[in-house]
């Protein structure tokens, strides 16, 4: 080969190679980024194909009530799913067909799950009952199917059903609190799930055990209530027979209280719903659901339809939504003459009122041009604070009022409790509506001194009301006593005075009067022969004109109190 051959030759060698070095040099550069900076993305990649991980549920912590009786336990069941790059061919159907009839599932569902082949787990249903799940079984076995898996699950069940369903509240699909304890307690009720991770070969067989990794669950703690399960039950039973006989169209509602620590030994709204079956309608809920249904809307073009599907979605939420309410707790209401207590132990605690202090009724009495009526419209005549709390006389507190005056007043109504929330552990708890101090008129000062014009939860008012009986003392209500792990308490709560707002002396006074309005005033239907009783009663307006709230708050014994009671009745 001469030179003038070998030189365009050589040249081609040249770049042929300057090429392959360019080359080799660019896949050394990305082996390294896949090796070196990329390499978690594949590793994860390698170690979905070949590892199954199968979650291991915690069981939820129990709910008792305070002499641990279990209000809320966690019953095991199954989950069922299955594993598309398992099932073969020719038994697809067959196990579309079995699953969906035996599970209650769209058979579309399951095929839809199926057609997922690269994938090892896709759940079908969860929360399958025992006996359900050793059918699938027993079907796995009989037709040597493979794919199908159950693993152990949890959940919940209520051994009571309803009973003090709004403190208890309910968890939804995934086991997790959505209302009452339930939802306020979770961190501790809802333990931490587990896992087990399996790894196959390349045939889809188990790998030996070495290289299996087991992560254990931990299950929650468990919580116990103040709720005494006996007397839930009581006050779950007068208050059915009081929504039956009232016909109460906003629900009736009641707060049994101990007096001196502020625990609720129970509470209710009725009617209420089933803890085990939260997503259905109560009775009267389904009857106006119906008819919403079937009864023609008017659009803002004056056009009437019945109502979309949409409309009628929209329309049982809202039902549901406002049965699973505490009403204690989330709905305000004007306190009425249950209020006049307060009022008079701000008097007392005053000084400008005692025992014999005078007071005239001639059934009505103007303030600032406006003619403000008492319940009897002849007047009560003369009487002592004693007997105006008896025969429950607006004018008598107006005048208590005017004696009080603003700043006073509302420094007391402060002092009470009535601006701010509770505190209670229970999610949802109202914010009262209450005027301005600086906007606040004469006619707000004596209206609001016999109750109206104002609105707090019920919760708030047997609080107030406690605070005047048992010493003075307001204290922070509370559902739940103590979080234990096993038979240790991991915290407990204790009473907490939140302040002093009147004195021994004067809660004395005002007790005393309060027996005498059940012995010999409007309270007289809460006399028992041979029990000291001391209570009062209350009406007051709602938004709908003529309708009314209808309440009562009575304690015992009246000397030494340790159990209050609030019953309401919402538009009987």
């Amino acid at each position: 080969m001469n030179n003038k051959t070998a030189k365009p030759y050589l040249s081609r060698v040249i770049i042929v190679l300057a090429v392959m070095l360019v080359l080799l040099a660019g896949l050394a550069v990305r082996v390294f980024y896949l090796q070196m900076v990329d390499y978690k993305k594949y590793q994860d990649g390698a170690f979905d194909q070949y590892t199954t991980e199968i979650p291991i549920s915690s069981n939820r912590g129990t709910i008792y009530d305070r002499n641990m009786k279990a209000l809320a336990v966690s019953a095991t069941v199954e989950t069922v799913f299955i594993s598309p790059n398992e099932i073969l061919p020719e038994t697809r159907s067959q196990i579309a067909d079995f699953l969906s009839s035996t599970l209650d599932v769209d058979r579309e569902f399951v095929v839809e799950r199926m057609s997922k082949t690269k994938t090892k787990y896709q759940r079908i249903k969860r929360k399958v009952e025992r006996e359900t799940a050793d059918e699938i079984r027993k079907f796995i076995n009989d037709n040597d199917i493979k794919g199908i898996h159950l693993e152990e699950d949890t959940k919940r069940f209520y051994p009571y059903g309803s009973l003090a369903s709004h403190v208890i509240g309910f968890t939804n699909s995934d086991n997790v609190g959505i209302y009452g304890i339930e939802s306020y307690y979770e961190k501790y009720l809802k333990g931490t799930s587990g896992k087990i991770i399996t790894a196959q070969d390349a045939k889809g067989k188990d790998m030996p055990q070495q290289y299996e990794s087991y992560i254990g669950a931990e299950n929650g703690t468990n919580v116990v209530t103040t709720i005494d399960w006996q007397v839930q039950s009581i006050l779950d039973k007068n208050l059915e027979t009081a929504l039956r006989d009232t016909k109460a169209q906003n629900r009736v509602l009641g707060i049994i209280m101990d007096v001196n620590t502020c625990e609720v030994l129970a509470m209710s709204t009725k009617p209420d719903y089933d803890l085990n079956d939260p997503y259905t309608l109560d009775e009267t809920s389904q009857a106006l659901y119906d008819e919403y249904t079937v009864t023609p809307l008017t659009d803002e073009n004056g056009l009437t339809a019945l109502p979309t599907d949409e409309q009628k979605n929209a329309k049982f939420k809202e039902l549901l939504e406002g049965l699973w309410k505490n009403k204690a707790i989330t709905e305000l209401y004007e306190p009425g003459s249950t209020f006049k207590l307060i009022t008079s132990a701000m008097a007392l605690e005053e000084n400008v009122v005692d025992l014999n202090t005078g007071f005239y009724c001639g059934g009505n009495t103007t303030i600032e041009r406006q003619k403000i009526w008492c319940s009897k419209r002849t007047g009560h005549g003369m009487q002592t604070l004693a007997q105006a709390v008896q025969n429950s006389c607006n004018p008598a507190f107006m005048q208590i009022g005017q004696r009080l005056g603003i700043e006073k007043f509302y420094e007391y109504f402060e002092a009470f409790g009535l601006k701010e929330q509770t505190g209670v552990d229970l999610p949802g708890e109202g914010v009262s509506q209450v005027w301005d101090k600086s906007a606040m008129t004469t006619v707000d000062l004596a209206v609001g001194s016999f109750g109206p014009r104002f609105k707090i939860t019920p919760l708030q008012n047997i609080r107030a009301f406690s605070a005047v009986i048992n010493g003075g003392y307001l204290l922070t209500p509370h559902v739940v006593q103590s979080v234990m792990q096993d038979d240790t308490v991991v915290e407990s709560t204790e009473t907490e005075v939140v302040r002093q707002v009147v004195s021994q002396e004067t809660s004395d006074t005002c007790r005393k009067i309060l027996e005498s309005v059940v012995s010999e005033g409007t309270g007289g239907n809460a006399y028992v022969a041979g029990y000291r009783i001391g209570g009062k009663t209350g009406t007051s307006e709602t938004e709908v004109d003529g309708e009314v709230i209808v309440s009562f708050m009575g304690f015992a014994p009246a000397d030494d109190p340790q159990v209050i009671v609030l019953l309401a009745y919402d538009r009987p």
